[in-house]
């Protein structure tokens, strides 16, 4: 086709690139495809949650009556005693509710058209190729 809307365009290399040319029916045009086979797979990142559940809770608050707050009530200036506060708070929360990794779940692929769906598809995609080889 003339048109750019049947292009597929990259800046990869040719060799890197799998382009496949698909009859979908959806228009007089064509789809493509492009698999970019020669990439690094890179892990999944992974987020940190903090395991807050009652039994932690409770164990936080019982550190926290127990926790000696001199350093933060002798500290010269408000800049230190707010780092000494952050430190004690992160240090009691680090043992009763400690970070936790979570790996991100791959997605699975949503399956949207029911065999019927699929029926009427086939059925057109056959009327419009003998549309486009008979005229």
């Amino acid at each position: 086709s003339k048109s750019s809307i049947d292009w597929i365009v990259s800046n990869s290399t040719i060799d890197a690139l799998d382009t496949t040319v698909l009859h979908t029916g959806l228009s007089d045009h064509t789809a493509q495809m492009c698999t970019i086979t020669n990439l690094n797979r890179t892990s999944l990142p992974k987020s940190f949650h903090r395991a807050i559940g009652s039994r932690n809770l409770h164990e936080l608050k019982g550190l926290l009556t127990k926790e000696k707050w001199e350093t933060v009530y002798t500290s010269l200036n408000s800049e230190e005693a707010y780092n000494n506060f952050r430190k004690l708070v992160t240090a009691v929360l680090d043992a009763a509710c400690p970070l936790m990794t979570a790996g991100s779940k791959k997605r699975t692929l949503k399956h949207f058209a029911d065999a019927e769906a699929l029926v009427l598809k086939n059925e057109f995609l056959t009327h419009l190729n003998e549309y486009e080889t008979t005229g």
